[in-house]
């Protein structure tokens, strides 16, 4: 018996092609009937379909072929079976990478329906096949070349040049004027999608109210929410991955200017000539939305992060002689462990420090004293009218440009001419902006209706770790047991009387 395992693949799923997943697999069906009826016992071990996957990718990468090359896929079939040879890979290296662990290391078979009398086990064989690698490969190399030249004049258009799209968004198609002939062509653009963009303000709102990127991720993995790259693949009716969020791919959709329709340059944000952020989509956040969010990210940005377990006192304990996070480290005993904190800034050589059960002591007796009895106050964002954020675009598009013109190694009359016209709007915009009134945005305190010393007692651990650090307490430690706790004094408080 020969236990064989069909490959089938296809870059772009359109249903009946000649290159179809379908028709290939009726090519398969077809050969092993002709196979049984000639007396060969064949068993299918499975049909890896892969659909929408390049032949670029190596074979051990395909989505539904890659479990079939661990030590325990190889021991359940001995033949490999494509239609034709661009189907086994495009990639002449990958080809001749894969053909040489198929027959020396794995001891298997490869059969290419259209060439039934190829033989990898020969050196004529294999160097048939190394020839025959090559036209895939070159027309694979045509076809990246054809991607590239039209990305290149797509470049400054509304057109998505292609890929996963960005969360809160989605693809549709659009006649757009071609750059280079005029002519009106069918192009994707990009157009907001209602269940990605709700999950985006989701993320956004969960941030604002104190949670991690990490927390984030758990949250949405925790109700099963599909990841951006899988709600595209469902939106294209393609097999889902099954990957989870994690709080790197959290914070680059937090952060990425995509999310408010720019378009990007790799992880670069692209500008019109005037400066002017290059918008080719309606946002997924309204400026106000969108700084608020970015505001947050950058103060959370300077905070202490935690690796493992919290500590109770992480980003309340600091040194007092250089200003450096304190972090608390074990010092372990034959019996015993004790906990310190202690400055872990190597350069000054602080070495500051305090028994981690004494700082605990030290903060709560000296926040209780002072804040039990007020009210804790919440943040909540205010917008106003605030031209900052463009007030910095155009300032920063008149230092572009004046930086554009001192680089310049050649300069006449006409590029004098131009340079005068954008900069004159420039300074134009800048002046008009620093006129209107300014009523910036920010963040207002408003009472919760009970106090630090209620909701104190029945916290946790880290409940408490927050309470201090939003209230901006700091243990600041100057030498052995000199140290002194800093509450600011321009929180909003209201004194609750006790009843």
């Amino acid at each position: 018996m020969v236990r064989v395992l069909l490959a089938e693949r296809v870059s772009l799923d359109k249903g009946e092609k000649t290159d179809s997943i379908e028709r290939q697999h009726r090519l398969h069906v077809e050969r092993i009937e002709q196979d049984r009826a000639s007396g060969l016992d064949i068993d299918v071990v499975d049909v890896a379909e892969d659909r929408s996957v390049s032949g670029d990718i190596p074979l051990h990468e395909r989505p539904k072929l890659k479990k079939w090359f661990t030590p325990e896929g190889l021991e359940q079939w001995q033949q490999l079976r494509v239609t034709t040879q661009d189907r086994l890979s495009r990639n002449d290296m990958h080809a001749m990478s894969f053909a040489f662990k198929l027959v020396f290391e794995w001891n298997k078979d490869l059969v290419i329906l259209d060439d039934p009398t190829l033989d990898l086990h020969t050196p004529e064989g294999r160097a048939i096949f190394h020839v025959k690698c090559i036209g895939p490969h070159r027309e694979l190399m045509r076809i990246k070349a054809r991607a590239a030249d039209s990305i290149l004049t797509r470049r400054w258009t509304e057109a998505w040049l292609g890929g996963i799209a960005p969360g809160g968004y989605t693809t549709t198609t659009k006649r757009l004027p071609d750059p280079v002939s005029g002519d009106m062509k069918k192009r994707k653009v990009l157009i907001l999608h209602e269940p990605t963009m709700t999950i985006m303000h989701e993320m956004r709102n969960w941030f604002l109210e104190g949670e991690t990127y990490l927390g984030i991720a758990r949250r949405l993995n925790a109700r099963g929410e599909l990841t951006i790259k899988d709600w595209w693949r469902k939106e294209h009716d393609m097999d889902l991955l099954g990957s989870k969020w994690t709080d790197s791919t959290v914070k680059q959709l937090l952060t990425s200017p995509s999310s408010i329709g720019i378009k990007m340059d790799g992880k670069k944000p692209m500008h019109n000539e005037d400066g002017s952020p290059f918008r080719i989509a309606d946002p997924v956040f309204e400026d106000e939305e969108w700084s608020s969010l970015q505001n947050a990210v950058a103060t959370r940005s300077k905070a202490p992060y935690r690796v493992n377990q919290t500590s109770p006192l992480l980003g309340v304990v600091y040194c007092g002689k250089c200003g450096s996070p304190a972090y608390r480290i074990a010092n372990v005993r034959p019996h015993k462990t004790y906990h310190y904190y202690r400055c872990r800034n190597f350069d000054t050589k602080c070495q500051t420090s305090l028994p981690a059960e004494d700082a605990l002591e030290i903060v709560e007796q000296t926040f209780l004293e002072r804040e039990a009895r007020n009210e804790i106050q919440s943040k909540v964002w205010v917008p106003g009218e605030d031209h900052t954020e463009r007030l910095k675009q155009v300032r920063a598009a008149i230092e572009r440009l004046e930086r554009e013109k001192d680089l310049r190694a050649t300069w006449d009359d006409e590029d004098e001419e131009r340079f005068l016209t954008r900069m004159d709007k420039l300074v134009a915009e800048r002046n008009e902006l620093k006129a209107l009134p300014q009523r910036a945005s920010g963040w207002e305190f408003k009472g919760t209706g009970v106090t630090y010393g209620e909701v104190w007692a029945a916290a946790s651990e880290e409940d408490r770790r927050k309470l201090l650090l939003d209230r901006g307490v700091e243990l600041r430690l100057r030498g052995k047991y000199q140290w002194e706790v800093f509450i600011p004094d321009d929180w909003p408080s209201r004194t609750v009387e006790a009843a």
